[in-house]
């Protein structure tokens, strides 16, 4: 099977690790970076593995397409010869201003739950010609990024002793970038590293502990959203009047809903005294708009209601009355 490289972007990691999955499954081996922060040996090993690749995959969101170090690979891969095959794991970028190396190439998205996407690229894989021999001489390698991130932890690692007012400003940048840039992975490993070190402050510590819970937070958000986004979208049966069946609640929630339609839509008020009534008229009308205009039909349907238990009630009276 073939050797497959993939680059991304930290913050589609977990897209990733699904085409991963589905793509280790069928025999290939896949590399992807999983350090997401390091030095020049980290870099260096991202170079080696891009070299021995069959095959190049660049997974596109609008993250990836602001990061410096997809930006340098991707450079790199085209000048070895890599065959590239772009895939879409976000659809949150504008394809007309995708890079020059892969504008002109066939995009396959995979994004979650398009299980389509994924038979698509393993078509891909298996009718495109793998990377031929590297080039003699070799390019020149990109050199390595330098991302804020980076500078942080070269910080926070710093075997000189940190005073309160060093680590409160860690703690600071951490927190700005991870609001800014969303890098839950990797201001989740500065953290790790900040809390190793044996100066660090009880003060300093909680805020280490408050980051790790919003970090925490919007990494459950991030899995509710895409769980929610690859189910497919079930629209709601109408409901536009609560049935007999239906408890007092939902009753008196249908009749709030009634009453804040009608002070936003004026002509549902006059339909609503119009079915009032005449209340055959309103039944009409209910089934008339039930589909194409759901919350006036609850307003005349409700009137129309009311209307027949009023009406009843004057007939209930006036025999009544005849009877004596």
């Amino acid at each position: 099977m073939n050797k497959i490289f993939i680059s991304y972007s930290s913050d589609d990691k977990t897209p990733i690790q699904e085409v991963v999955g589905d793509l280790e499954s069928l025999g290939h081996t896949v590399w992807f970076d999983n350090e997401l922060v390091g030095g020049q040996s980290w870099w260096d090993r991202i170079l080696r593995e891009i070299e021995t690749a069959d095959f190049y995959l660049c997974a596109l969101s609008s993250a990836y397409l602001k990061s410096d170090a997809c930006k340098r690979e991707l450079g790199y891969a085209n000048e070895l010869g890599k065959t590239i095959i772009p895939i879409k794991v976000l659809n949150d970028f504008d394809e007309r201003f995708l890079p020059l190396e892969i504008s002109k190439l066939q995009i396959t998205d995979v994004e979650a739950g398009n299980k389509k996407g994924i038979l698509s690229l393993i078509n891909a894989l298996n009718t495109a010609t793998p990377s031929t021999a590297l080039p003699d001489p070799m390019p020149e390698p990109p050199a390595i990024p330098v991302s804020y991130l980076s500078e942080l932890l070269r910080d926070i690692t710093s075997s000189e002793p940190l005073d309160q007012d060093q680590q409160a400003a860690l703690i600071f940048k951490l927190r700005d970038h991870f609001r800014s840039a969303g890098d839950v992975d990797g201001v989740s490993q500065a953290l790790d590293k900040l809390e190793a070190r044996n100066d660090l402050l009880a003060k300093i510590a909680r805020e280490v502990d408050a980051l790790r819970k919003e970090v925490a937070l919007a990494t459950e958000t991030q899995k509710t959203s895409a769980s929610q986004k690859s189910k497919p979208e079930l629209k709601p049966k109408s409901e536009p009047f609560a049935s007999t069946g239906s408890s007092f609640s939902k009753a008196k929630d249908d009749f709030k809903e009634v009453v804040k339609t009608t002070k936003s839509d004026g002509s549902a008020l006059g339909f609503g005294i119009l079915a009032f009534v005449i209340p055959f008229l309103g039944g009409i009308l209910f089934f008339v708009w039930r589909n194409s205009n759901p919350k006036r039909a609850k307003v005349v349907m409700w009137a129309a209601i009311a209307g027949f238990i009023f009406f009843a009630a004057l007939l209930s009276e006036s025999n009544s009355g005849f009877y004596y």
